[in-house]
């Protein structure tokens, strides 16, 4: 149990603080590559996990927010 996570998460050294946006660039291209290493597993089936769209179904108008507003007359100032 050598680790706060009871040896579970192995013994990886935590990335040195990134100071400049090249160094935050290099962190995330390690823990990407890490985490990919650890994670990623190929897919049990090859088909598509989606449903087509109806024909006639409109997605843009499905995932906007229309309101209808009514402006009042202007008044002008004292």
């Amino acid at each position: 149990m050598g680790d706060k996570y009871g040896g579970r998460c192995g013994q990886r050294t935590p990335p040195r603080p990134a100071t400049t946006l090249q160094q935050a660039n290099a962190v995330l291209d390690q823990f990407c590559a890490d985490y990919h290493q650890r994670f990623a597993r190929p897919a049990t089936e090859a088909t598509r996990d989606f449903r087509s769209l109806p024909r006639r179904f409109d997605l843009a108008r499905c995932l906007s927010l229309r309101y209808e507003r009514v402006v009042g007359p202007i008044t002008p100032s004292p």
